[in-house]
């Protein structure tokens, strides 16, 4: 556990002043930018919707791919030269990421509240809809617990297939995940999971829309809080598998595959 410690302080100083290190503030400023300033009265909608449907696994892909390019430059000698055992350091990747796509969800979260309910109202800006305080807090834990199975997932793509080939693929099957949670078939598609279960914490749908009888995209049952809890916990499960299996490929070959 010390060595973990060490090499996730180690991963966190080697970052800290590089573009990679500053993405968890870039990407949820730039959300509520474009949010209440394109549509001010739909802002504390937007910034979620467009955040969880697709510049968080955005902003996850690009972070998990960029924080290995230093090493991908030098072939891993640093960390095959440091690292006593392999497997503590891709934790401490891992545990590095986790805490930036942590950190990017419960900035966007505060910072919307803020918006939506004290700076929106004082411009004579109501919201067309308002996202509670318990909401919002739930909504943080939701997204952040939802989406860190794609970490060790995007990185290890990142060094199999490079980072352009890994933001393709993980947008285009984040982008399909928007259309599997509207179906029942929602908890099949990994990548579904977060867009149906954000519909009972905030009542929104994936499109955008209020989930209300008669809208685009609402089906019976879709608000139900009983799928909270399961994709949460399926989304855990695969967070625990794959980061168990990344670590031991990354052991065996992954930091000598470059």
């Amino acid at each position: 556990m010390e060595q973990v410690f060490l090499l996730y302080r180690a991963e966190k100083l080697k970052y800290r002043h590089s573009l990679s290190g500053k993405l968890w503030i870039l990407f949820p400023c730039l959300t509520l930018l474009m949010a209440y300033g394109l549509a001010a009265n739909y802002g504390m909608v937007d910034s979620y919707n467009w955040w969880y449907i697709g510049i968080l696994p955005g902003f996850l892909t690009l972070y998990c791919c960029m924080s290995q390019e230093k090493e991908k430059k030098i072939r891993n000698q640093a960390v095959l030269l440091t690292a006593e055992d392999l497997k503590k350091a891709w934790d401490a990747k891992t545990l590095n990421a986790v805490k930036y796509v942590a950190a990017a969800n419960v900035l966007l979260v505060s910072c919307s509240f803020l918006l939506g309910n004290i700076v929106m109202p004082l411009l004579q800006q109501e919201q067309v809809i308002y996202v509670s305080a318990g909401q919002n807090v739930l909504a943080a834990l939701v997204m952040i617990l939802a989406s860190l199975w794609q970490i060790p997932l995007c990185l290890w793509m990142d060094r199999k297939i490079g980072m352009f080939p890994t933001l393709a693929v993980n947008m285009a099957l984040n982008t399909s995940g928007c259309l599997t949670a509207v179906t029942g078939l929602w908890m099949l598609n990994p990548w579904g999971i977060l867009p149906r279960i954000m519909c009972p914490v905030i009542g929104i749908l994936p499109n955008g829309l209020t989930a209300h009888p008669g809208n685009t995209g609402y089906i019976p049952g879709i608000t139900d809080p009983a799928s909270l809890f399961i994709g949460s916990f399926i989304c855990l499960a695969l967070f625990v598998i794959l980061w168990a299996a990344t670590r031991v490929w990354y052991d065996r070959k992954g930091a000598e595959a470059l």
